[in-house]
């Protein structure tokens, strides 16, 4: 299982369901989808400012959280939703370091 993140803003539609129903266990909702493809929900926590809240999941690979974006922006519970990656922001340094002297700029 890989570890993806995923921030979503909710939407208008979506804000006023939760406000005839605001008892809706969302994580319930989010695990038995994560489920279908295969992985679970890990945590979500809601957030100020730009997103609504930032949910970590195990799945088994970045199709499997496409499918989740796929399903979840189509019913329209969404306005806006990004899937993030955790890196190793050294290995990717290294990498950079050993393939940087052969990049030439344009007009250098």
């Amino acid at each position: 299982m890989s570890k993806y993140l995923i921030a979503a803003t909710y939407s208008a539609q979506a804000m006023a369901g939760w406000i005839k129903e605001p008892g809706s266990d969302r994580v319930a909702a989010a695990n038995s989808a994560a489920a279908k493809v295969g992985g679970k929900v890990v945590s979500i926590t809601y957030v100020r400012g730009k997103y609504d809240f930032i949910a970590e999941f195990d799945l088994p690979n970045f199709e499997a959280a496409a499918a989740l974006k796929m399903i979840t922006m189509s019913s329209g519970a969404f306005s806006e939703m990004d899937i993030m990656e955790p890196v190793d922001l050294n290995g990717i340094a290294e990498t950079a370091s050993k393939a940087s002297a052969a990049y030439k700029a344009v007009g250098k």
